[in-house]
């Protein structure tokens, strides 16, 4: 097997101190793994001669979050349709509470130029031959 093909690292464990105990030191262990590259990887290159990568992953737009901006703009365009509607109603209050101070000021107007009949008249008139 070619040098090339086996990577070979420094791996190092430590355990976790108690208190009140002593700790002695261990003989340091050196544990060797083998790591294989597979063929659809590219080959690394060394650090220092890495060019940015770039990037073959598809969008970060999730289905999520294009549901989450829809429904956003659904209310904010429902928030401002419910605004136009109550300033709608409300000038529509407005010019019907005016009417309405107008019809009242009308009747009024009618009702003192109208002089009041002094004397009563009958309704129907008199016929000849029915009751006398």
């Amino acid at each position: 097997m070619p040098e090339a093909d086996v990577l070979y690292s420094d791996v190092r464990f430590t355990r976790a101190r108690e208190k009140g105990s002593e700790t002695t030191s261990l003989p340091p262990d050196t544990t060797y793994s083998e790591v294989k590259l597979s063929k659809t990887q590219p080959p690394t290159e060394p650090r220092g001669s890495q060019q940015p990568a770039v990037p073959n992953e598809r969008s970060k737009v999730t289905l999520e979050r294009v549901a989450l901006v829809l429904l956003s703009l659904l209310l904010a365009a429902a928030v401002i349709a419910l605004g136009v509607t109550i300033h709608e109603n409300a000038q529509t209050m407005k010019d019907l509470q005016k009417l309405k101070e107008n019809l009242t000021e009308r009747i009024r107007q009618t009702q003192t130029q109208t002089k009041p009949c002094t004397t009563v008249q009958p309704v129907c008139p008199k016929h000849p031959g029915r009751n006398k």
